[in-house]
């Protein structure tokens, strides 16, 4: 099942929030489907966030050991059975395809850049 737009803008608030990330909306196109056999235009939302700097370019991705001790330092534990996922009890947030090509390792730190995030509404 595709994600809608609405579970877009909430993966981009939650970005914003639990990462201090700064993306924006830009709008919201329509084009035909990436799904075969899909009828219609169908919309996309488009985003910006500012460019981030690999500290170095050749190997721009953090270690898992890296990404591992970014997550924990924001209060997240490993997510069993997951597709490289976390989960931070105190407010019940959910990342999940936290892989190495999802962040950049920058001159500041690890940066993620491209989660899939939910805060759950009961406990996992």
């Amino acid at each position: 099942m595709a994600a809608t737009p609405l579970f877009y803008l909430h993966r981009l608030a939650a970005m914003n929030r639990v990462f201090n990330a700064d993306l924006r909306l830009e709008g919201v196109a329509f084009g035909q489907p990436f799904i075969i056999g899909q009828q219609g235009l169908q919309p996309s939302v488009v985003i910006s966030q500012p460019w981030i700097r690999a500290e170095d370019p050749v190997n721009p991705h953090p270690t898992e050991q890296e990404i591992g001790q970014f997550m924990d330092s924001l209060g997240f534990e490993p997510l069993p059975n997951s597709y490289f996922g976390w989960h931070r009890p105190t407010d019940n947030v959910i990342v999940v395809d936290a892989r190495a090509d999802n962040f950049i390792k920058s001159a500041e730190g690890v940066v993620p850049i491209d989660l899939v995030i939910e805060q759950r509404q009961s406990p996992l």
